[in-house]
């Protein structure tokens, strides 16, 4: 497990938090709780931050993990694999058909 650092106080009333336990820093407590699987005392447990991409989870400016990216505050990504990149859409512009 790689080392992370304590996030500072957050201010009262904030719904940031960070996990005690793996450390990961959620811009909400929606986020954080999508983070946690199993039943607690039985089997719970963090997902990875691999696990949370694929569950749809992305992270924002300053490493917070949010549950998703909303599309008119987060610019998306271009697929990494040659075959399916493709220029990405603009919002609220329709894409010529080939």
């Amino acid at each position: 497990m790689r080392a992370k650092t304590i996030t500072p106080r957050l201010p009262r009333g904030s719904h940031r938090c960070q996990c005690s336990n793996c450390r990961e820093r959620f811009n909400s407590v929606k986020a954080f709780d999508l983070h946690r699987r199993g039943t607690p005392g039985v089997d719970r447990r963090c997902l990875s931050p691999d696990d949370m991409r694929a569950a749809g989870m992305s992270q924002i400016e300053g490493g917070w993990w949010i549950s998703r990216a909303d599309p008119r505050r987060h610019v998306p990504r271009a697929p990494s694999t040659p075959d399916l990149a493709r220029p990405l859409p603009t919002l609220g512009v329709p894409i010529a058909q080939e």
